[in-house]
C-alpha cells in the first residue's frame, strides 16, 4: 500500500470515528456487556468469561480504526519527510551546478 493510500485509509478511519452513530454503538454495546456482567451471579463464569470475551472484541473492533489514524500519521509524517529531502537535495545540486 501506498503513503498516500495509508492517509487515505486512515482519514476513513477517523471519519468513521467521529461519526456520532459508531461512536453511540460503541459506547451501548460496552455497557451493555458491563451490565450484564455485573448481573452474573458470581459463580456463573462460564457468561462471564463469554462477555468478558465480547468486551475484548468491541475493544479490538475500535482498535482497528484507531491503528488506520495512527498509521496515516506515520504515514503523513514520512512522505513529509521525503518531499524535505528532495527539497534539500536539489538546492545541493543548485549549489554545486550554480
Amino acid at each position: 500500500m501506498t503513503p498516500e493510500e495509508h492517509i487515505a485509509r486512515g482519514e476513513h478511519a477517523k471519519r468513521l470515528l467521529d461519526d456520532p452513530l459508531l461512536k453511540e454503538a460503541l459506547v451501548e454495546m460496552k455497557q451493555a456487556v458491563m451490565e450484564s456482567w455485573a448481573a452474573l451471579p458470581v459463580e456463573n463464569t462460564a457468561q462471564a468469561e463469554k462477555l468478558k470475551h465480547l468486551l475484548w472484541a468491541t475493544k479490538q473492533f475500535e482498535a482497528f480504526f484507531v491503528a488506520q489514524v495512527g498509521g496515516a500519521t506515520i504515514a503523513r509524517s514520512e512522505l513529509l519527510q521525503d518531499t524535505n529531502m528532495q527539497i534539500k537535495a536539489e538546492a545541493v545540486t543548485r549549489r554545486i551546478n550554480g
